[in-house]
């Protein structure tokens, strides 16, 4: 298991100092949007809460994503279009039609 220095809401925060430049942002975004892509359609996982607290950087300034505490395999059975049966996840990041 990898050991991560800090999360990404610690760099937004300023209480890590580290400087990306617009290029290794632009990796990063990329890398992020990989692995939500590769979760869900190699293995149908939904992460549901992906927030900067869950997204950990390593020693190498590589991302990770963590917590997948309430995250959720997506099948055919399950997959509810429109709904707001969401349950968890966090306000702040979540689109204005999963809540009231």
């Amino acid at each position: 298991m990898e050991l991560a220095k800090c999360s990404l809401d610690d760099v937004i925060q300023k209480k890590i100092k580290i400087e990306f430049t617009l290029e290794q942002i632009v990796v990063h975004i990329k890398d992020l949007i990989d692995a939500v892509n590769y979760l869900f359609k190699m293995h149908g996982i939904s992460h549901r809460d992906l927030k900067p607290q869950n997204i950990l950087l390593n020693r190498q300034n590589k991302l990770m994503i963590a917590d997948f505490g309430i995250s959720k395999k997506i099948d055919s059975t399950n997959l509810i279009r429109g709904s707001k049966t969401v349950v968890g996840g966090s306000r702040d990041y979540m689109s204005p039609d999963r809540y009231d």
